[in-house]
């Protein structure tokens, strides 16, 4: 088979790879915005008719869906939650299922004066082999 074939296979290959990729990604981002959008409006009906943690849940959710970093964008988080105790992490799941084991202790547990965003240090980040 001549060299040429070869290439145009590779790249043909790649380029179907590429689209299959893309659209599921294309999907994936669009319903992490909807998802981000429906818990953003829940938030002022869970905080008029329901405990505080779940308003705190909502809030750590969207925090979870806005971005792969482990900080607050300000863009991007509501502004109900921007001076609020909310954890911001990574959307990776051994992350995920930390802040879920230690958040809520970590919530109950602080200076009620303490407000703003909540970071895991990148110590965390190495112990869960994400860094």
């Amino acid at each position: 088979m001549p060299e040429e074939n070869i290439a145009f296979e590779r790249l043909e290959d790649q380029i179907n790879w590429y689209d299959k990729r893309s659209g599921y990604n294309q999907r994936m981002f669009k319903s992490l915005k909807a998802a981000t959008l429906i818990l953003s409006v829940s938030i002022p009906l869970a905080a008029a008719f329901t405990k505080a943690i779940i308003t705190g849940a909502l809030g750590a959710a969207i925090a979870l869906l806005e971005d792969n970093i482990r900080e607050m964008d300000s863009d991007l988080c509501p502004p109900i939650l921007r001076n609020e105790y909310v954890v911001h992490i990574s959307f990776k799941m051994k992350i995920i299922k930390y802040a879920l084991d230690n958040f809520p202790g970590e919530y109950r547990g602080r200076d009620s004066s303490k407000k703003g965003p909540r970071v895991y240090q990148d110590s965390v980040y190495r112990e869960l082999g994400l860094v």
